[in-house]
Parts: C-alpha cells; structure tokens; sequence
C-alpha cells in the first residue's frame, strides 16, 4: 500500500471519528480538523481557512456566546491572547466548562515538527453521571452516617468490612479505621454470645430479611435487643452486605411496661366495684368500664357518646350536686364525692352515686374532656337512712318512756284517790259510784296505754323463757283466727327442727295478735294470712344490712298477708307511736310501736316490707337459746 493509500484512510478515520480532531502548528495557526470539530462549536466552514488561528476561534466563541468559564480554559486564552507561543502553553490537558451547560475533555500533545494534536470530545454525559454519582455517594454518606440505626457494609464472601457508620462505632466502641478492611470476628463487633453463624445462615437462606431480633452485648456489659434488616448490593461489580440494626432495647422495656399497665389497669377496673369514665370535650363518654352494667342494668357500650346529663335523665334537673357538678365542669374545675341519684331503668328504683373527675388537655393545652370514677353507694345511703331512723326512734322511745313512766305514776294517783272515795261512799251514794267507776276503767285503760308506751320504750318488765316458736304458735293459734273472722284463711309454715327461743312469751302472745289484727284490718274482703317459722343464723352481711341486729342464730317469725299494702310515704313512720294508718278511732297508733319495743328489748329485729295492691310482710327475729352460754347472754342483753 502507498504512503497516499495510507494518509486517505487516516484521513477518512479522522473525518468519521466521534472525537474533535484539530492540528495547530506552534504558533496556533489551525491546519487540519475533522467535521466533528467543526460540529462541536458550531463553526461554520468558511471560517476554517489555511489562515484561521486559534485567537480567531476563540473570538467567534465569544461573538456567538460560547463562553468558557472552567479553572484551566481562562489561562489557556489569556496564553493565546498574548500571542505567546501555542507551543509553550501551561497546560494543554484539561476541561473546557462552557457557559452553555457543556464539558470539553481536551487532550493535546506535540510532534516532532512542533505542531499540537488537539483531541476533544464532550464529556457533558459522563460528567452529569459522575456528578449524580458524586451527589448519591454525598446523600448516601450523609443518610449512612446520620441514622441512628446502626450500619454496615461488608464484602459478602469474605466479611471484610467495607465502611460502618459512625452509630456502629458508638455502639460497639470501635473506630471506623478499626474495622474496615477486617472482619467482625477479627475485631470482635458482635460482643460475646452473639450467634454469629446462624444470623450468616438465614442471610443465605433469604439475603433481605426484616426485623430479624437479634440481641448482644455491648462494651458496657449491657445485653441490648435489636431488629436487623439486610439487603445484597453490587459495587463495582463485587456483591456487598448491607446490615441495618434498630436499637428496640428502650422500645421494648416501654412496650412491657405499657402491657404491664394495661394489664393492672385492667385487674384493678375488674376487681373493683366503682366503675371509670372519660369524655370528649363536649362531656360525651368516650369511655366507660364494664362495672357500670353491674349497678345499672345497662352494658357500658350504650353509654358511649351519651352525656352525664343524658345518663341522669330528669332527675337531674331536680338535684342541687348535679347542677354544682355541670356548673364546675362549665368551669373545667375538678369535681370530688358529689353524690348524685338516678333511677335504674330496670327497676325504677332509685340509686346513689358518688362521683369525682378531673379535666384532662392535649399536648396543646386545649381542653379535652374529664376522667373520672363513680361508686355505687346506694346501700350505704339505705343503711345511714336506717341509721338516721333508728336513732329517731330511739330518741322518740326515750321520749315515750319519760313520758309513760310519769303518767303512769299519775294514773296511780287517780284510781289510788278513786278507790278510796268509792270505799267511803259505801252504798248510799250509787250515783257518785257510778261516776267513779268511769274514772276507775278510764284510768286502767290509761295504765294500758302507758305499757305499750313503756313497751315501745323497751322500759317494760319482760320475763323470758325458754320455748319452741313452732308449739308456742299453735297454742295461739286459736285466739288469732278469733281476730281474723270470716273469709281469711291461715296457713302455718314451719322448719324442721325449730331451735328452742328466747323470750317473753306473754309480750310475745300480744305483740303476734297485733300483727295479725293489723293484717285482718288489712284484708276486709278477705284473703290469706301466712305465718312462717324459720331458723335463721345471720351473718356479718346480714347484720350490715339491718344495722340493729348482731350476728348469730335466731328464731324467725314470718306473717304475710294479702292486702292493701302500705303507701312508701307511710311506711317509714309505721312503728312511730301514735301513727297509725287506720281511720280516726279505729286504732291508737301503739300496736306496731310495742311490738318493735318488745322485739328490740329482746335483742331482736322487726322489719316490715310492704307493697301497694299486693299486701305486707312483717319479720320478727327473736334469739335462739342454743347453748348455756348463749343463754347467759341473751339474759345479760335482757337486763341491760
């Protein structure tokens, strides 16, 4: 081949190359390119000529807005603009930075004869990839290092630590210059006790597993749980382990701590009989615990988004606490022990409770409702009723005994006066006896009247004895239907082997025909009287309940009849003296105050319990002598 073959086909490989060629000689004067050159600055062809320089190439760049403006460029031009020597030129190897976005990688060398070889191509591309790259291995170290989470990245065959995270070297007290290039068995990263071996195990098994727990101990000698997280990765074509651990040590012990509270909240709301509630900021339950269906009959989810108003219902228009309590929670003050009543929607009766309750706040400080607790306290109102009545009693006792025991001593003066005048009178003075013998029977009558004061006072004189209910009923018996007449029938109950009682049996004969003549009363178109005759052994919580009575064994007398029933109204005053609910002379008012007197001198109880339209039930507990012992104190409590 020809030394011309040659130089055409070098000639055409530099025409088609997808580089710049240009050859300057060392003045800069320009005597060859190639079209892509020409292409890459936009230069059209007349401006290449035999007489074209370098100077004049960098004018029409600057005449047409191609402006260079890298770190190297502006030495090049300010050399060139100087007419120095091309040759003599700095640095010929470098990066054109144009102002139009573009990089020129420019890479010049001589030849023998002094001319420059210019070699160009745009490397715009490769320097937008490495300034990506350049950005993601900025973002990568910046997120590597910032995470708490601790990090590492390893070869995969070998485990050699390519880089960790400064979280790594925090946890395991190791420096970053420690660790890379080395193992975590040659540095020992993993603490003692760490399964190594099976955690490279189950990476192999699944290379992105999630949440692996994972717990070592660390250069404090503390034993922390951790959630690991792994992925394969490929750099420079080597496959890298990438290990992400999340300290969950605190997290755990909080998370055991709530359960924990949860779980003693929650044996402390089933343990207790008060029930506890929060509201949303307009006072509407958000929540209420299951203890509430207990007194109220209703499940704690019909609550929820009921206000306290609307649980109360119209009683609490009426009560004084409820109108306080929505006045302090209007106020968003704390409430304590108001004591509040609704009826039970079952039932209709009437149940106290008390409640108290503090406002609560978001983080905000905005207001966000109550948290509280209620307490059924309906039997404790019952028993301090009783209480209350019981110690009104009493006092209404004591009155009747001082007043008995003086009209008594009056009376005595009276038919003491009366029988002497009779006895002077003889028989002369018949109407003058007559006379007298009314006062006599008025005055034995009013002797009458103050034992049954005196009884009510439990002042009288009892003389008890030992004796079986069941045979002692059944010798009165025949007095009591007497008292019944016609058209009521009777009907005995009895347990077997009835305990011997306790008492008077002569106050007890009067206070039974009292019961049952206030039961005929009751049933004048007739109806059934029953008597029962039980065994009864109280206990604390029936001693509790009934506040007069002690624990122990009693005989019980049980009389129910089915008459008219007695109003609520009139039933809390039925033992006082002198009420009565009969019409006016149809009874003095002491019959059911002597029997209460009576049962309560002998350590007893009475209660009444009474419905309107189905009838009434009276209860007499008296002592059971069941031992020598017990007797002794039954007497001593006789006598007291």
């Amino acid at each position: 081949m020809s030394e011309t073959d040659v130089d055409s086909i070098l000639a055409d490989a530099l025409e088609t190359a997808s580089d710049a060629y240009v050859i300057y000689d060392k003045t800069g004067r320009l005597l060859a390119c190639n079209q892509r050159f020409k292409d890459l600055y936009g230069y059209p062809d007349d401006l290449i000529t035999a007489e074209t320089m370098v100077s004049d190439l960098i004018r029409y760049d600057r005449d047409h807005g191609l402006v260079a403006i890298g770190t190297e460029a502006p030495k090049v031009i300010e050399h060139i603009q100087n007419q120095e020597p091309y040759q003599n030129l700095p640095r010929r190897n470098y990066i054109l930075d144009l102002d139009d976005g573009r990089f020129i990688s420019i890479r010049e060398h001589d030849t023998k004869d002094g001319s420059v070889v210019s070699i160009q191509r745009d490397i715009t591309e490769l320097k937008k990839q490495e300034e990506a790259a350049r950005k993601n291995a900025e973002l990568f170290a910046a997120a590597f290092n910032a995470t708490s989470n601790v990090c590492s990245l390893t070869e995969l065959e070998t485990g050699t630590f390519i880089d960790v995270n400064a979280a790594w070297c925090d946890t395991t007290g190791l420096t970053r210059e420690e660790a890379i290039g080395k193992t975590a068995i040659d540095i020992g990263a993993w603490g003692p006790g760490f399964d190594r071996d099976k955690l490279i195990s189950d990476i192999k098994k699944n290379p992105q597993i999630r949440d692996y727990p994972i717990a070592f101990v660390n250069p404090k000698g503390e034993t922390r749980d951790w959630l690991l997280n792994s992925d394969i990765l490929e750099i420079s074509g080597k496959k890298c382990l990438f290990l992400s651990c999340r300290d969950m040590t605190d997290r755990l012990k909080t998370e055991a701590e709530l359960q924990r509270n949860q779980k003693r909240f929650a044996d402390f709301n089933k343990a207790s009989s008060d029930w506890f509630w929060e509201t949303d900021h307009l006072h509407r339950h958000t929540f209420i615990s299951d203890a509430v269906e207990k007194v109220s009959g209703v499940p704690a989810s019909d609550y929820i988004g009921s206000t306290i108003a609307e649980i109360l219902g119209p009683s609490a228009q009426n009560q004084a606490a409820v109108r306080h309590m929505f006045d302090m929670m209007a106020e968003k003050k704390p409430i304590k022990d108001l004591v509040v009543y609704r009826f039970q929607q079952t039932t209709g009766e009437k149940h106290w409770s008390r409640i108290s309750g503090i406002p609560f706040y978001d983080d905000d400080g905005n207001f966000s409702g109550y948290r509280g607790s209620s307490s059924n306290i309906t039997d404790q109102i019952r028993l301090e009723d009783r209480l209350k009545e019981s110690q009104r009693l009493e006092a209404v006792g004591q009155l009747s005994g001082g007043v008995a025991h003086d009209f008594n001593n009056l009376l005595a003066v009276i038919q003491g006066n009366a029988e002497v005048v009779l006895e002077a009178l003889g028989e002369d003075k018949s109407e003058l006896s007559y006379h007298l013998d009314a006062i006599m029977r008025a005055s034995h009558k009013g002797a009458n009247l103050t034992q049954n004061m005196l009884a009510f006072s439990r002042s009288q004189m009892l003389s008890p004895s030992a004796f079986r209910m069941d045979e002692f009923v059944q010798q009165v018996l025949p007095g009591i239907e007497r008292t019944m007449g016609t058209g009521i029938k009777i009907r005995i109950d009895t347990d077997m082997d009835i305990w011997t009682c306790h008492a008077d049996q002569t106050k007890l004969e009067s206070a039974l025909m009292n019961i049952c003549m206030n039961a005929g009363d009751a049933m004048p178109s007739g109806g059934t009287l029953n008597i029962e005759i039980r065994n009864r052994d109280v206990d604390e919580n029936y001693a509790l309940m009934e506040k007069d009575v002690v624990p122990g064994q009693y005989v019980s007398v049980i009389i129910s009849d089915t008459g008219d029933g007695i109003p609520p109204e009139r039933l809390q005053h039925i033992v006082e003296p002198f009420y009565t609910t009969k019409d006016v002379g149809k009874g003095t008012g002491l019959g059911l105050s002597m029997v209460y007197g009576f049962v309560r001198q002998s350590a007893g109880s009475l209660s009444i319990y009474s419905e309107v339209g189905i009838g009434t039930t009276v209860r007499l507990l008296l002592p059971a002598a069941v031992s020598d012992e017990a007797q002794i104190a039954v007497d001593n409590t006789l006598k007291a």
